[in-house]
């Protein structure tokens, strides 16, 4: 039986590697197979120290086990609790999003960082370019590869370009999106500020809104 898990660890192992899985999806497979591995330990240490001088240390194993088993259960779950809170969405995103869907037209385009696509159609209720579910839609990468380029444009006639090129009505510039294209120079948010073809309509403390109003000046 031990050979089974061991052989799906190694499974799990090779098709993570080959990026073939998910991360999520190989360390729930291989946190199943850790957790009845290590009672087949348990039981065997146990069972084996019976027969040595050592038994009297039994005491002192099991709260060794239990030492691991609690820090290998509370990292992982501290873990997730903090990846679970930075993806949450904050009250001034919210409000943001909020005003998009009573402000804009339902067939309006949001161009917005890919990973707050869902953002885009689940609160604001309107079209993103691009979310995280990405795998399925035509020339996929080539999109994506535009839409970031976006975040990291330091030409405000090449950003109109892009928007256009998007077919985005709408540019949702947030902290989150700055925070995800690791910038340390929030260029983009200065060149929408400056571009006669964009007005901002909203802005709080962490979102800034411009619409686009005018066609392309100048081909990428």
């Amino acid at each position: 039986k031990a050979f089974l898990f061991i052989s799906l660890l190694f499974a799990s192992g090779s098709l993570l590697w080959l990026k073939l899985i998910k991360l999520e999806l190989a360390l729930m497979i291989m946190g199943v197979c850790f957790s009845i591995l290590f009672s087949e330990l348990y039981k065997d240490t146990l069972l084996y120290m019976e027969k040595t001088r050592f038994s009297k240390y039994k005491k002192f194993v099991w709260i060794g086990f239990l030492v691991v088993l609690v820090v290998s259960a509370a990292l992982p779950s501290m873990y997730y609790t903090s990846r679970s809170l930075d993806k949450s969405m904050s009250l001034e995103e919210h409000d943001a999003l909020q005003w998009l869907q009573h402000n804009t037209r339902k067939n309006k385009v949001i161009v917005a960082a890919a990973q707050e696509g869902h953002f885009i159609t689940q609160v604001a209720q309107r079209k993103n370019v691009m979310d995280t579910n990405f795998l399925l839609q035509q020339n996929a990468k080539d999109r994506f590869e535009q839409l970031k380029a976006i975040f990291e444009e330091n030409s405000g006639a090449r950003l109109i370009s892009r928007l256009q090129l998007l077919e985005g009505d709408y540019l949702y510039l947030s902290r989150r999106a700055r925070i995800l294209h690791h910038l340390k120079d929030f260029t983009v948010l200065k060149l929408a500020k400056q571009n006669t073809c964009l007005q901002q309509v909203y802005q709080n403390k962490e979102v800034h809104i411009f619409e686009l109003t005018c066609k392309a000046v100048e081909r990428i």
